[in-house]
């Protein structure tokens, strides 16, 4: 069994158990799943014996970058405060928590940039509402590529900068790449958002390349080639569908823009990932 499990990808999870003769079936069923929703990973394989036993690892240490990133936001500085997220589910990968110690520090994460940050916005924190979103999009996942570009999002999304009505300029790019992120399926550009906003277009595009790292058009392009690679991943076969569905009209175009981003080409990495 175990050389079995060797030769399968990552996204198998197994257990198995050894059932008495007067043991009810149900009764094992019950136990191989408890057994696999303590001990399951993501983006790793799991095979899991009858005399394992589930331990959390120590991530008392992420704390420290947490909130180190929680200061770079609300500094502004989003380029760094990203790339701490990345450093963040980095970490969380090394350490090989299991699933349910990963949305445990994920929901105690957002849940704390929540209270922090919207509170005093909107006078109260809706904690069951945003865990039982939480959980459903965890379980979608499959990588801690994936899990970052999620995490940043949600993020992004929890920023307050995005909440006024009158913000200035420098306040303004949480809200533009939370519309990105919104809108990447259209054709969007920053001239829209400028205008949209009263804001320079030269001023506002300055300010993007600050804050982030990049410019509008590499970060669109690159968030549009991550949602590509999840349609891919999860099966989609249709180059014009995947293609379609993250903004680009023209199959061909985005088939040369995923090669120059990914290495390969649209077909080779579903191929490779499935």
């Amino acid at each position: 069994l175990i050389a079995l499990f060797q030769r399968m990808d990552e996204s198998v999870q197994l257990s198995y158990v050894f059932k008495n003769a007067n043991e009810r079936l149900s009764k094992c069923f019950a136990l191989l799943n408890r057994r696999l929703e303590e001990n399951m990973r993501l983006g790793m394989p799991t095979c899991i014996s009858p005399d394992a036993r589930t331990m959390d690892a120590d991530i008392s240490g992420i704390w420290d970058k947490v909130r180190m990133m929680e200061t770079l936001f609300s500094q502004g500085d989003l380029r760094r405060g990203t790339e701490m997220i990345h450093k963040i589910t980095a970490e969380l990968k090394r350490k090989k928590i299991t699933m349910r110690q990963l949305q445990g520090f994920i929901r105690d994460l957002l849940y704390s940039l929540q209270f922090k940050w919207r509170l005093s916005q909107q006078g109260r924190v809706d904690q069951p509402k945003m865990q039982d979103e939480l959980l459903s999009s965890l379980n979608e996942l499959s990588s801690y590529e994936e899990l970052n570009g999620w995490l940043s999002a949600k993020i992004m999304n929890l920023h307050p900068g995005r909440e006024s009505k009158a913000m200035k300029p420098k306040s303004m790019i949480p809200l533009l790449m939370q519309w990105i992120h919104s809108h990447y399926q259209h054709n969007i550009c920053l001239q829209q958002f400028a205008a949209d906003h009263h804001v320079s277009l030269g001023y506002l595009s300055k300010l993007f390349k600050n804050q982030t790292g990049c410019t509008f058009s590499d970060y669109l392009i690159h968030y549009r080639i991550g949602k590509a690679k999840i349609l891919l991943t999860e099966g989609m076969e249709r180059l014009s569908d995947v293609s379609g569905l993250v903004g680009y009209e023209d199959a061909k175009h985005f088939s040369h823009v995923f090669k120059k981003i990914v290495g390969e080409s649209p077909q080779a990495y579903a191929k490779r990932t499935k």
